[in-house]
């Protein structure tokens, strides 16, 4: 088929598109309304597989561990994303300087919950240089609303 060919068939498909929405008993559900589905429900599944990657518990390995300075473990650790967002909402704030100063937020997002867009948002917090309770308050309102986001993905 031409270049010129295939063009056609796709302004055709998209007139009989516009048609059967104006009116949907002119035109019976085609092959590319078949397609479309297919592949709507093959990027849900993809988003359901990385929300469940992301909000996954980890091993005691892979949790993520507090501390204010090199060797002064606080006693608190994340082995999930829902633990970690709660441990940022309390953890002292000594501690989140120390770890968001280092990079060490951004890069268990990353390759522990794999969660690149998360660990990008965290990235350019890290940039902002944020202290006291602004930093906890961003990092709580960044963290909240990209898990807002993929649960909301899911349940479309």
């Amino acid at each position: 088929m031409s270049k010129r060919a295939a063009h056609v068939k796709t302004d055709e498909a998209r007139v009989l598109r516009l048609e059967r929405r104006h009116n949907p008993k002119l035109h019976p559900p085609a092959e590319i309304d078949q397609k479309e589905e297919r592949v709507n429900m093959v990027v849900k599944r993809r988003q359901k597989a990385e929300v469940s990657r992301i909000f996954r518990k980890l091993s005691k390995e892979n949790a993520f561990y507090f501390f204010t300075s090199v060797g002064n473990y606080t006693g608190e650790s994340a082995s999930s994303s829902e633990a970690f967002l709660e441990r940022i909402e309390e953890t002292d704030l000594k501690s989140l300087q120390f770890h968001l100063y280092r990079g060490d937020f951004e890069k268990w997002i990353a390759e522990a919950l794999e969660d690149k867009e998360l660990a990008e948002e965290i990235r350019n917090l890290q940039s902002l240089k944020p202290a006291g309770d602004t930093l906890r308050n961003q990092l709580v309102l960044i963290v909240s609303k990209r898990y807002e986001k993929l649960l909301r993905e899911v349940v479309r």
